[in-house]
C-alpha cells in the first residue's frame, strides 16, 4: 500500500488577506502515538522541557510554533480534536516510514482516546 494512503495532503484555497492569499491550508491523515514517560524534562527541538501536560506535537510536517488542529474519531464515531502547538522534531524515521507521523504530548493524546490504545489514525490541520 502506497505512504500517499496513510497522507493525505490537501491544499485548500485560503481566504484573500490584506496581502493577498494566505498560504495554503495543509490537511494530513496518519497514525499518531504519544511521548513515552522517559522524555519528562528533556529537551525539545524547540528548546523548551517536554511536559507532558501541555498540548503539544512533535512532527517534520509542521514549522516548529506551527498551531494545529488534532482530530480523532473514535470507532463509536464520536470526533474529538485538540489544538496543540509543534514544538519537537519527531516520531523517529523509522516509524515516520511506517506511516507515523506524529506524536503527541500525554494530555493531549488522552483527550482524544484513552492512552492504552497506544497508536491512533489523526487528522491534523494547521492553523497558524
Amino acid at each position: 500500500m502506497s505512504l500517499f494512503k496513510h497522507l493525505i495532503l490537501s491544499l485548500v484555497a485560503s481566504a484573500s488577506s490584506l496581502f493577498g492569499r494566505q498560504p495554503p491550508v495543509i490537511v494530513i491523515e496518519a497514525e499518531a502515538s504519544f511521548y513515552a514517560r522517559d522524555y519528562l524534562g528533556k529537551r525539545m527541538a524547540n528548546g523548551q522541557p517536554y511536559n507532558p501536560h501541555r498540548y503539544t506535537v512533535a512532527t517534520w510536517d509542521f514549522p516548529l510554533g506551527s498551531v494545529v488542529r488534532v482530530e480523532y474519531v473514535s470507532r463509536n464515531g464520536i470526533t474529538r480534536s485538540v489544538l496543540c502547538e509543534v514544538t519537537d522534531r519527531g516520531p523517529a524515521k523509522h516509524l515516520a516510514a511506517k506511516g507515523r507521523r506524529f506524536d503527541l504530548s500525554y494530555a493531549a493524546f488522552r483527550v482524544l482516546e484513552n492512552p492504552k490504545h497506544g497508536v491512533i489514525r489523526v487528522t491534523t490541520t494547521r492553523i497558524k
